[in-house]
């Protein structure tokens, strides 16, 4: 595994040196991070845990760690994947990497002993802090997509916490997993990784005192200029963890641990809660304070990532009175008056859609209602409208009576009577239903829904503008 091992600058000026080799190291990408000062983890205890290994043919050689939280989904650290100085994706065989989950020797298993996927598409947070800026590797945080899905199970992480509040109470014990180095010197010719899978009991320590400790980081950049970056522990995504002997610290995660996880251990597997994930630390290892990635902090966008790279149905509607029902599960209300027109989706493509209505006024007390919903496609014109307690249907200009259905092209619509009336519109990746709830004045209204099955091109429109779009959440390998 690859894990950043940097020093504070308010370390001995006696350890300068070790600082400059370090920090160099780090911008050759020649750093990792492995477990000093631990133990062998029990085996098989943790089928969520991961290992990134080089795109290299061989799949042997150790970049970092991660967990398994989605069957699809492998959480690691941003650095794993790009150059913490550029900003920049690091070529394929790295950010793109084989990852082994459920291992527990790192180059001695048995195949049939931990499960081989290849990440398809890598995804960081949009604010992964590089380049020397104040709060460097702040939000170090990244998401590959499996080419298929894990049968493992995968771990929970901790519950959505804004900093300044922490996940735990101060000094609430921890654990971290890895293979990495397991000599404090990464440098020593003894040193190397670990061959079965190692744990280190930590302490969650206060912000007051990760800021005190790491108020302030020097980093030698790959021009061999010392770079100082300060560090707002209030506000950025990250927490300091220690061995459970600090203020006297003699364990912790070395090179090779970055991206693996930080968690409270539960009971089993299905207990422990991942509430960070390996970032940077001291050299000698253990010897100091580590730096994690807040997984409560960025649990929201997280969660919506995962949404963006493996949902695969979406559901929207816009119902009376402009009751909006967003594709990422948001719900609003328009406030558009009668007789104007609302745009309820648009898509560009082959496959361009656009579903407009013709608002008129609701019962008392209700925003403008759908009274008429027209519906265009290459080749295709539907319009269908209210009259009292039937529908009127109509396909490129001709009546589609209750009971009959038409096909155009690749869509078929369907003209259902009874309680309540209903049109069907069924075309590749999208089915839109538009419904009149009840028959005659008492509802004087049409519902539209829309399911999607495929991600639409540049959707625009009141439910287009709540499809959770990737782009906007995370830069990504593609």
């Amino acid at each position: 595994m690859t894990r950043l091992r940097l020093l504070p600058a308010v370390l001995l000026l006696a350890l300068a040196q070790l600082l400059e080799s370090d920090a160099r190291q780090l911008q050759e990408g020649a750093v990792s991070s492995q477990i000093v000062g631990g133990f062998a983890a029990q085996r098989g205890r943790y089928p969520w845990m991961a290992s990134l290994r080089y795109n290299d043919g061989s799949g042997l050689d150790l970049r970092c760690g991660g967990s398994l939280i989605h069957p699809r989904i492998v959480m690691t650290a941003a650095h794993c994947v790009v150059d913490m100085e550029t900003g920049k994706l690091l070529p394929s065989a790295t950010s793109l990497p084989l990852v082994r989950i459920g291992g527990y020797r790192r180059t001695l298993d048995a195949p049939s002993e931990y499960e081989l996927r290849r990440a398809v598409r890598t995804v960081w947070h949009p604010g992964f802090v590089t380049g020397y800026r104040p709060d460097q590797m702040s939000n170090d945080l990244a998401l590959l997509l499996l080419d298929r899905p894990s049968s493992r199970q995968p771990v929970k992480l901790a519950q959505y916490t804004p900093k300044p509040a922490l996940p735990l109470p101060e000094y609430t014990q921890v654990s971290a997993l890895g293979w990495g180095w397991t000599s404090p010197d990464v440098d020593s010719p003894f040193a190397s990784y670990a061959q079965e899978l190692q744990e280190v009991r930590l302490k969650l320590l206060p912000l007051s005192v990760c800021a005190a400790k790491y108020g302030c980081i020097t980093y030698t950049d790959s021009q061999g200029r010392a770079r100082d970056v300060p560090l707002n522990w209030q506000t950025n995504a990250m927490l300091c963890v220690s061995d459970l002997a600090y203020p006297n610290p003699r364990a912790g995660t070395c090179s090779g641990d970055s991206g693996g996880p930080v968690f409270v251990k539960g009971r089993n597997a299905s207990e422990d809660v991942v509430i960070g994930v390996d970032s940077f630390g001291p050299r000698p290892c253990g010897s100091y304070v580590d730096g994690i990635t807040d997984v409560g902090a960025l649990r929201n966008w997280i969660d919506a990532t995962v949404s963006a790279l493996t949902v695969t149905r979406w559901f929207g509607q816009v119902a009376g009175g402009q009751q909006i029902l967003g594709f990422n599960g948001g719900r609003s209300v328009g406030s558009l008056r009668a007789g104007s027109q609302m745009t309820l989706l648009r898509t560009q493509g082959r496959t361009a859609t656009t579903i407009t209505a013709k608002l008129a006024p609701g019962l008392a007390g209700m925003n403008a209602v759908m009274a008429a919903v027209n519906i265009t496609a290459p080749g295709l014109s539907v319009s269908i409208q209210r009259l009292g307690p039937r529908l009127a249907v109509a396909v490129n200009g001709f009546p589609l009576f209750a009971g009959r259905s038409r096909s155009v092209g690749g869509s078929t619509i369907q003209n259902k009577a009874g309680t309540p009336n209903q049109v069907t519109l069924q075309q590749p990746g999208m089915q839109v239903q538009v419904t009149q709830p009840w028959i005659g004045r008492l509802a004087p209204w049409l519902d539209v829904s829309v399911q999607l099955t495929q991600a639409p091109v540049a959707p625009t429109g009141v439910l287009g503008a709540t499809f959770p779009q990737l782009a906007s959440l995370a830069k990504s390998s593609r």
